[in-house]
């Protein structure tokens, strides 16, 4: 009978053990998603400020804004891959669909902004 009451208690112990491992982990999990996403924030926050300062360095067109758009396409592109949405700064949201890549007036505000400066 004892032993009984220990193998009882050896089984609940385990039963307790492994339900606190997986909050444990889901919480981890949980964590280092957040994590992702904040970062994937920061990269595309920094590679739009390097867009719009080439843009205005070098104008529109130039191999300079090329490149930065193409570097700011592919941390779009890594946020997307990773957490299925990325950051839009000029919006300051969150897009849960993949639609940079067809987002034609959101570089035209962009430029448009820039001549609009140097009208006055």
């Amino acid at each position: 009978m004892n032993s009984r009451r220990d193998m009882l208690g050896v089984r609940t112990l385990a039963l307790t053990a492994a339900v606190f491992g997986l909050l444990l982990l889901g919480a981890g999990v949980q964590r280092a998603a957040a994590d992702d996403r904040s970062d994937c924030q920061h990269r595309i926050a920094k590679a739009e400020r390097n867009y719009d300062d080439a843009l205005r360095h070098h104008g529109a067109g130039s191999h300079e804004v090329l490149d930065r758009q193409r570097d700011l396409n592919a941390e779009r592109e890594n946020c997307w891959n990773r957490n299925h949405s990325w950051w839009d700064g000029k919006e300051n949201r969150w897009h849960e669909q993949r639609d940079w890549d067809r987002d034609e007036h959101h570089d035209h505000d962009r430029d448009h902004d820039r001549d609009h400066d140097h009208d006055h």
